[in-house]
């Protein structure tokens, strides 16, 4: 069965068509506190500032939801009767306003036919930088951002903290030994508590010694970098401690016959972050799962027609579905009769009533544990990017909706060139730092409708729905200018590599996938030809 992210896409769009009026509404409310201070305008200001926070992240718009967070605190402390500069909501308001309009800029749209336009990124990740040396600095920034990391530098802790304040990043970055008294651990310590424990701490130092390694731990590291930074690393390093920010949210499928019930498991959960579908019968649970592709199911037991044990039996009949954990939900107690549906396909039994905050951690744990295995299996080990195999079943799903909406589809090969020679001359672990950099490049700077996989070797294959091919072309082509100021450090000193790209339009009507594959092919080859280091279209 195909699982669509069609609708999940649909609703993101609707959410951030809707963001722009929310803020006009936050900013009204704040207007009306300032200038009559009532109670009951602050308490509406600080109630839509807490559910854009917390509706924010789950549609994939983080930072717009952090901008949120903070103006809810700004209310609270109001609240608690501390004193608050009005100044600080304003400049906070300014800041959500920017992130929608960069969210609204981002958002992937369908391309005309000859529309040019900026490659459809997803956001770059804030970091903030103390470092007291300028060309350090600049070195670290240059290199990070084509990973996609907006690095903004700081030399001294009091300007760093006004802005952490203001606008929290997704990680920080701190040298331990800053000129004269200044400190970086000593720095980490006068954070937000809120900050401190939400936001990574990364310490860069020359410094290696046991005492200043401790002093970082203290002040709440989250790891401990030596100068000269080794950039690779520090990507690698940034990549983990920030993966959890950036993930897509947990998909649930709750299917429950009484619908007050299953809306309320689903609000709860997606006050966890989560995404969720409500089906009130097995019918309409079936469908979902082929809509929705949920990474967990929550089902009743006891459910007319058909039954929660019944259907947990027709989903492991589909090979595809047996990795989804099924957790049932019912009033039943008696042990043999859970023993049963267990029996019938179910992961795990839960009985009503139901703690709500007990329902949510039990169900991020499952859903990233089956999404931690299903990875396993569909991702190639060194890049986790989509193997071969998935990437080719990729494409013809992604055939298939083409002919069925009719919206444009462009595939594209990629392949680094001249790799057997940084092989021969840095070694294969210089190599794979290579693929690796691309595939994080392309992971990073491309839409998340868009398919990327590793087609073998330095080859690479992706697929960019709703895109016309000369709109792809000029999307692969900003990537290719952006890799080719890559430089990598390697065993007879640093380098840079280029890459050559074939793009072909597929004609969904006529087009298989190895016919597809064959023309996109067919233009990386002449890309070779001509010289390497472009874009060649067939």
């Amino acid at each position: 069965m195909h699982s669509s992210s069609d609708k999940l896409r649909e609703l993101q769009q609707t959410f951030l068509g809707r963001l722009s009026e929310r803020y006009d509404e936050l900013e009204a409310c704040l207007t009306a506190f300032l200038e009559d201070g009532e109670e009951h305008q602050l308490s509406e200001f600080r109630r839509q500032a807490h559910n854009l926070g917390g509706s924010c992240g789950s549609y994939g718009y983080s930072e717009v939801g952090r901008v949120a967070q903070a103006l809810e605190h700004v209310a609270s402390n109001w609240r608690a009767g501390e004193e608050v500069d009005p100044r600080l909501a304003r400049r906070l308001l300014g800041l959500m306003r920017r992130e929608i309009y960069e969210a609204e800029q981002a958002s992937p749209r369908r391309a005309a036919p000859g529309v040019q336009s900026a490659l459809p990124a997803a956001g770059s990740v804030a970091v903030y930088l103390l470092e007291d040396e300028p060309e350090m600095a600049e070195l670290v920034a240059e290199q990070l951002q084509p990973y996609g990391y907006a690095v903004t530098p700081f030399s001294d802790s009091a300007s760093l903290l006004e802005a952490v304040r203001s606008h929290p990043p997704s990680a920080l970055i701190f040298d331990v030994r800053l000129s004269g008294t200044e400190r970086g651990p000593a720095t980490a310590r006068r954070l937000p508590l809120d900050v401190r424990k939400s936001v990574p701490i990364v310490f860069l130092s020359a410094h290696r010694d046991l005492d200043s390694r401790v002093e970082a731990v203290r002040a709440g590291a989250a790891a401990y970098l030596t100068k000269p930074p080794n950039i690779t690393e520090i990507v690698d390093l940034l990549d983990r401690v920030t993966r959890n920010r950036q993930a897509d949210p947990y998909r649930v499928l709750v299917v429950d016959d009484m619908v007050s019930t299953a809306k309320l498991y689903a609000a709860a959960l997606e006050d966890g972050g989560m995404v969720t579908r409500v089906a009130g019968d097995a019918r309409q649970a079936m469908a979902a799962i082929d809509d929705f592709g949920p990474e967990i199911i929550l089902l009743d037991l006891y459910m007319p027609e058909i039954s929660g044990d019944e259907l947990a039996q027709v989903i492991r009949q589909y090979p595809s579905l047996l990795p989804i954990p099924i957790v049932f939900i019912s009033a039943e107690h008696d042990e043999p009769t859970q023993i049963a549906a267990l029996d019938h396909g179910g992961d795990a039994f839960i009985t009503k009533p139901v703690d709500l905050d007990h329902l949510t951690a039990s169900v991020r744990v499952r859903a990233q544990r089956y999404r931690t295995l299903r990875s396993s299996m569909q991702r190639d080990g060194l890049t986790g990017l989509l193997n071969h195999r998935h990437a080719k079943e990729s494409l013809e799903a992604e055939l298939a909706r083409a002919r069925r909406t009719g919206s444009p589809l462009s595939v594209a090969m990629l392949d680094i060139d001249h790799f057997k020679d940084v092989n021969d001359t840095h070694g294969h672990p210089v190599g794979d730092q290579v693929i690796r950099s691309l595939a994080r490049i392309l992971t990073q700077r491309l839409r998340r409708s868009d398919v990327i996989g590793r087609y073998g070797g330095e080859e690479f294959i992706v697929l960019l729905p709703d895109t016309p091919g000369d709109h792809a072309a000029t999307v692969l082509d900003e990537l290719r200018q952006s890799f080719s100021v890559l430089t990598h450090q390697g065993t007879e000193g640093s380098f840079s590599c280029s890459l050559s790209c074939g793009v072909t339009e597929a004609l969904p009507e006529s087009d298989g996938v190895d016919s597809v594959i064959a023309r996109a092919d067919q233009a990386l080859y002449r890309a070779k030809q001509e010289g390497r280091d472009r874009v060649e279209r067939s």
